[in-house]
């Protein structure tokens, strides 16, 4: 079998995914040729993806990706507290990746449950 895909996280979200509270995520890009509904993945912390540790093991439940201009609050339920508005997951976005992030960028939203 192969072996799970892995979202990694910044340090600063382990709380979340360790008490089960983050069950959303906000990807800038398309990210359905890397992920797909079913799909088990690890959930790690770490500063960057080789030192991350995992928190928490998850199966993908849901993935849509749509222009960050068409994003609904419902989508982003389940997401940190840091964004949950599209203003706001511009912002952090924006930090993560080092770019402006713009209205017709696309964002993956990706959502798991735990198991």
């Amino acid at each position: 079998m192969a072996s799970k895909s892995r979202l990694n996280f910044f340090p600063q979200y382990e709380e979340l995914l360790s008490s089960r509270t983050k069950s959303t995520t906000a990807r800038l890009g398309d990210a359905s040729q890397r992920f797909q509904i079913g799909q088990p993945v690890e959930l790690t912390v770490g500063w960057d993806r080789e030192n991350a540790k995992v928190v928490a093991d998850g199966v993908i439940k849901h993935l849509i990706v749509k222009k960050l201009k068409e994003i609904t609050n419902h989508d982003l339920e389940g997401e940190s507290p840091d964004c949950t508005s599209r203003d706001s997951v511009r912002f952090v976005l924006s930090s993560i990746y080092r770019t402006v992030v713009t209205d017709n960028d696309y964002v993956s939203i990706i959502k798991w449950e735990y198991e």
